[in-house]
């Protein structure tokens, strides 16, 4: 007579459901900081979605030049600077959306002419949640009130590059991104794992 022991089995069915059941919001929160930390470092080092060099900008200097990132020099004549953390005429919150003349002055890269100041980094939003048709959680990312001053949200065109525009798509998690997120994904089910 063969006898079969089932303990190993029910410990895994046990596992399987701790994860089935387990509470994905830590997860999803971290996942919303990847997003926003992957967006910032990929639009700063002037990269497009797909870790490739975006399109540099034809009328202004779009290198960082002499005040680029972590520059403490002075501003000069008022634009923004990282130094000055956005105190001045030509800084997000005064008037948000700059002339040709103060766009031009500044040194950010392309999309993001006031660097961490600028829209594409500071009018992410995130936010995550359940599809229960398809029983998937997810985390999401997309920007807000990035519109000109006739009210048109104009990242869409630079992010398909739509009529004489380069294109510049920012829509996406980079690969080291997706990196940390599958690091945390693992993490979580290691804890639940462990119980």
């Amino acid at each position: 007579m063969n006898h079969f022991n089932t303990g190993a089995l029910d410990a895994l069915e046990a596992k399987i459901k701790r994860i089935r059941e387990g509470d994905p919001t830590p997860l999803l929160e971290r996942w919303e900081m990847v997003i926003a930390a992957d967006n910032r470092r990929g639009v700063l080092a002037g990269l497009d979605r797909h870790d490739l060099p975006m399109v540099p900008c034809m009328y202004r200097d779009s290198g960082g030049g002499a005040f680029g990132p972590g520059s403490k020099g002075p501003a000069r004549d008022g634009a923004f600077h990282p130094g000055h953390h956005a105190w001045g005429p030509y800084a997000a919150g005064f008037d948000v959306n700059l002339s040709r003349s103060q766009y031009m002055r500044l040194t950010g890269p392309p999309l993001a002419p006031r660097y961490d100041q600028s829209r594409v980094i500071k009018s992410l939003e995130t936010g995550h949640g359940h599809d229960p048709s398809t029983g998937q959680w997810f985390a999401v990312g997309a920007w807000a009130d990035v519109v000109s001053r006739e009210g048109v949200k104009f990242l869409p065109y630079h992010f398909e590059g739509a009529g004489h525009l380069p294109k510049r798509d920012l829509r996406g998690v980079r690969a080291e991104g997706r990196r940390d997120a599958r690091d945390l994904m693992l993490r979580w089910i290691k804890s639940l794992l462990k119980g």
